[in-house]
């Protein structure tokens, strides 16, 4: 039924004869009497320039193929197409769905067609045998499901929080790090003025013993009242200074030595959790750049997508879902820091982006973005 009704339809809009089989089926053009016509005709012309070979060989002859029916051309195509979507669209009447013989792209619906899995490949598929086309397909499929106005949002919304969970956690690691690297430059100092004090009652002890040495050396009948007196001073110095050292230090400086190997493994400690850490940071930093750049990638998509404005009513929807009932001032400007990261692109991200588009995406692309410089420098006089 379907097919004498695109027939009729075909007779109504074409002045070609077909009075018992549609014309969208026919191989061929119809002579009378249900005789089958050529669709192409051989027509032979004569080259004048060739005269002089035409009787040896006969190569002054040309011929060329002439289409007898415009059936070859893509607009009787879309003819019979929307021939016959017209033709199932009253007999579907009664239905919510309707068939449009349009390419999605002039239907301006954002979805990549599926394949035609052919006969074969269907029978394997029902009986749980997978295939390369019904793989293709369901690929084709789960791509469509997340371009969905509602996925791209949830997407967005989780890269969002995403970045705001790495953002927080890089923070913490560098604060950790700093009061690493702080605590390991303290052991250090700390191990060096100790180094130094230490060599300081050293050297006043090995003079004392060197003072002590040249006056048991002199003759009896030498004066030793001035080397007494270097000997009490260089004591009282000494002293003075190990008593300083073992109130600032707590320790005795003979043990200064232990102490010092001690807070040098301190340092070698903290060193080694600082390298640790910023191997961990550099990750963080790197997936944080990807998790951008996935943002940003959905961000120009759904700036270029015909259900722009769903896709961020649904975005606010969500924000306004997941969003804690007491917020601090910190939490507000931490989470307006994060947004305003997220929606400066870099020219090395537009550059990744640009080469994932098709040249109509980019040409919409450039002409929004030129729309939006206009309009902020319009804000800005």
């Amino acid at each position: 039924m379907l097919i004498k009704e695109c027939a009729r339809i075909e007779q109504s809009t074409t002045s070609a004869t077909a009075t018992h089989t549609p014309i969208s089926c026919l191989p061929c053009p119809h002579k009378p009497r249900r005789h089958m016509g050529a669709k192409v005709q051989k027509r032979v012309y004569f080259r004048p320039q060739r005269r002089e070979n035409t009787a040896k060989n006969g190569k002054g002859w040309k011929s060329r193929r002439v289409d007898v029916t415009d059936w070859d051309k893509t607009e009787t195509l879309v003819k019979w197409r929307e021939n016959w979507a017209v033709a199932c669209n009253k007999r579907l009447r009664n239905i919510e769905h309707h068939i449009d013989h349009r390419t999605l792209k002039a239907q301006e619906i954002d979805r990549e067609p599926t394949i035609h899995i052919g006969v074969e490949a269907w029978h394997l598929e029902k009986k749980g045998i997978r295939t390369k086309r019904g793989d293709k397909n369901r690929a084709i499929i789960a791509r469509n499901e997340s371009r969905k106005p509602e996925k791209i949002a949830e997407h967005m919304h989780e890269l969002r929080e995403q970045h705001f969970l790495l953002n927080r956690e890089i923070r913490e690691l560098q604060k950790n790090t700093a009061k690493s690297r702080q605590e390991m430059n303290i052991s250090r100092a700390k191990a060096e003025d100790l180094s130094e004090r230490a060599g300081h009652i050293q050297t006043m002890k090995n003079r004392l013993v060197e003072l002590r040495t040249e006056r048991r050396s002199m003759s009896v009948f030498k004066s030793k009242k001035a080397i007494d007196e270097q000997i009490k001073r260089t004591q009282k110095d000494y002293d003075y200074t190990s008593e300083y050292f073992e109130y600032a230090y707590k320790i005795k400086p003979k043990y200064a030595q232990a102490e010092i190997e001690r807070l040098e493994k301190i340092a070698e400690s903290k060193k080694h959790f600082q390298d640790k850490m910023q191997s961990k940071l550099s990750s963080l930093i790197e997936e944080r750049e990807k998790t951008v750049l996935r943002y940003q990638k959905c961000r120009i998509y759904a700036d270029l997508s015909h259900d722009r404005q769903k896709i961020y009513n649904r975005l606010s929807e969500l924000e306004q879902q997941n969003r804690p009932p007491k917020q601090s001032a910190q939490y507000v400007i931490t989470r307006s820091e994060n947004q305003r990261i997220l929606d400066s692109v870099s020219e090395q991200n537009l550059q990744k982006i640009m080469q994932k588009l098709n040249p109509e995406q980019r040409k919409a692309l450039h002409d929004l973005r030129e729309v939006e410089r206009v309009r902020e420098f319009t804000r800005c006089r």
